[in-house]
């Protein structure tokens, strides 16, 4: 189209812009045409993707929980005894942790004196 163009202006006559007039119209028809093909191929794909995301959405929501669970929850579970291991057997708080409360040394004087009195 764009050849045919460029040798109409060339010529210069008056039977040359009727023709130019002709092509450029069958040229735009043709570029018209190729934009609805486009345009019906883009909405496909569009169409594809959006199915394409509805089959993939209920997957992926099902497999979030299960890697929040695996990352995480198993990383507790696995790590949890040995970190408070470790905390119980500093050597500062080891002491602290021997002691009895006041609630606890309350309770069982309280128990003890129940049990005389019985």
């Amino acid at each position: 189209c764009i050849d045919r163009y460029y040798g109409l202006m060339a010529s210069g006559t008056k039977a040359s812009h009727l023709n130019l007039k002709k092509g450029l119209d069958s040229c735009f028809g043709l570029l018209a045409l190729v934009s609805r093909e486009q345009f019906t191929v883009q909405e496909q794909l569009n169409n594809l993707i959006k199915s394409y995301f509805y089959i993939i959405r209920k997957p992926i929501q099902d497999t979030i929980p299960k890697a929040i669970m695996h990352f995480l929850v198993n990383y507790v579970k696995d790590n949890l005894q040995s970190e408070l291991v470790t905390h119980l057997y500093k050597a500062d708080s080891a002491s602290e942790l021997l002691n009895e409360s006041e609630w606890v040394a309350q309770r069982r004087k309280e128990a003890g004196d129940m049990l005389k009195a019985l």
